[in-house]
């Protein structure tokens, strides 16, 4: 079976989390290539960098949120599809929510594939 590649632009603050997205992405035929990035400045710079297939955002980091990161995105890159990924949400996220895509809890990671697969239409190579 041909792997299928796949751009993934991950917004979090964890190291091990990314590392576990793209574990299970990877587990599920994508050939990866994956930038992780943190604050702000560092998405900016991945944005001008890279040619994304895919942004995966937690939506709780500290001092730079998923709100914010998704307000940038849909400003510079309107058609990257944008999925949260998050242990935790405050009570007033919904409306954030609903303009991604996709999002997937943390503790449901199983989850996330399905929810890729629907984003980005089940394409192949």
């Amino acid at each position: 079976m041909q792997k299928r590649p796949l751009q993934l632009l991950i917004i979090d603050d964890s190291d091990d989390d990314a590392l576990l997205l793209v574990k299970d992405v990877k587990k599920a035929g994508y050939e990866v290539s994956f930038r992780r990035v943190d604050t702000p400045e560092k998405l900016e710079q991945a944005l001008s960098a890279g040619s994304w297939d895919l942004a995966v955002c937690d939506y709780r980091m500290p001092g730079f949120g998923g709100a914010q990161a998704l307000a940038r995105i849909r400003s510079s890159h309107p058609g990257l599809p944008f999925i949260f990924v998050s242990g935790t949400l405050p009570p007033n996220s919904t409306e954030i929510i609903s303009k991604a895509e996709g999002f997937v809890s943390k503790d449901d990671r199983g989850s996330l594939v399905p929810v890729l697969n629907r984003v980005l239409g089940g394409r192949s190579t």
